[in-house]
């Protein structure tokens, strides 16, 4: 009975997982920057909160270490707010995709895109030409070695200005 209820468990998963990735992908909102915009505020929703709760307790009273999830979510957000960015400018998503997950290539596509200077601002470039990389390139923070940057004031003043720009873009 118990190895039936797991079976009826990961079939929902499976569902889920289906289901989400379908909404995510879908042409239209893959075209919008709104909808990119509105990703990346979650991301940097979740970042506030947790930048100033990093450990904390949950109700069942087991702590949870957020050090290594906070890097994660910034950057992710950068990217998102990035990648709206470069749909709003008329880029495809097919365009965007060539990207990946390279940060400091999207910050400076931004750049020769607009020309706004705001992309080569000093707590922008060291946010995503330093400190991101230590997150994404060579396996990042998941190896031990690796000693990751603060993740502080400079990071905050990057995602700002990053949210500002595309709000404007976007209004």
């Amino acid at each position: 009975m118990a190895n039936k209820n797991w079976l009826n468990k990961e079939s929902e998963i499976l569902k889920m997982q289906k289901i989400l990735t379908r909404s995510w992908c879908k042409k239209e909102r893959s075209q919008n920057p709104e909808h990119w915009k509105r990703r990346a505020d979650s991301f940097y929703s979740l970042y506030k909160y947790l930048s100033h709760f990093p450990v904390h307790d949950t109700p069942n009273h087991e702590l949870i270490n957020s050090l290594i999830t906070i890097p994660h979510i910034a950057v992710t957000a950068a990217e998102l707010y990035m990648k709206g960015f470069l749909i709003s400018k008329r880029k495809t998503p097919n365009e965007v995709k060539l990207f990946l997950h390279n940060l400091s290539k999207l910050r400076k596509e931004c750049f020769k895109i607009s020309k706004d200077e705001r992309f080569n601002n000093k707590d922008l470039v060291y946010f995503i030409d330093v400190e991101s990389p230590l997150f994404t390139l060579n396996g990042g923070i998941r190896y031990p070695h690796i000693r990751v940057g603060t993740w502080g004031t400079q990071t905050e003043c990057a995602l700002n200005l990053l949210k500002t720009i595309i709000e404007e873009e976007i209004n």
